[in-house]
């Protein structure tokens, strides 16, 4: 399988992967680094895009909140949640049905941070596991490692450029063994 930018390479298209269109201005920073100042700074930090605009591309509630506890109780890690207010009933399902001691470590900022601000916050996370949405492009564009839940569709033609820290699950394959 060849991603995107291989394909365009082979065609003797030249591609520049180590360019980053993205930048973060001061104020930005600056909100993004009081909200994880108070968060102890040994833990991995994750972001978790539950839900994008294409329901093709959800995955299943159940398994979000199994990762959400493996990532939690298994690997003791700080979730992020990441979203629009259309996945806002979701992210506060996923909260509850969690339980208490995962939901102790997990951080609703969707609705307090501008673009910008969340643009920060996803630059300073230590892996991104997300539905094909734009915050994974995000991610990616910023050399966080990212987990991809595409769905059935393409990831040749929808993933994120930054191949090198890429993967991609599809949901026509049993992808619960991986929680």
């Amino acid at each position: 399988v060849l991603f995107r930018s291989e394909r365009l390479r082979a065609d003797g298209v030249p591609v520049d992967d180590g360019h980053s269109e993205n930048w973060l201005d001061e104020a930005a920073i600056n909100r993004v680094e009081q909200l994880l100042g108070g968060l102890p700074a040994d833990r991995p930090r994750l972001l978790l895009v539950v839900q994008g605009t294409d329901c093709r591309r959800f995955w299943n509630a159940d398994r979000w909140v199994a990762l959400m506890r493996w990532l939690v109780e298994m690997r003791g890690c700080e979730l992020f949640f990441c979203g629009g207010r259309a996945d806002a009933s979701l992210r506060a399902q996923l909260r509850e049905a969690a339980g208490p001691e995962v939901a102790a470590h997990l951080h609703d900022h969707s609705a307090d941070l501008s673009l910008g601000e969340a643009g920060a916050l996803v630059a300073r996370m230590n892996l991104c596991v997300s539905v094909d949405t734009g915050l994974v492009h995000l991610a990616a564009s910023f050399h966080v490692p990212v987990v991809v839940l595409v769905g059935p569709t393409d990831p040749n033609q929808w993933s994120p450029r930054s191949e090198e820290h890429t993967s991609e699950l599809q949901s026509r394959v049993d992808i619960s063994y991986a929680v």
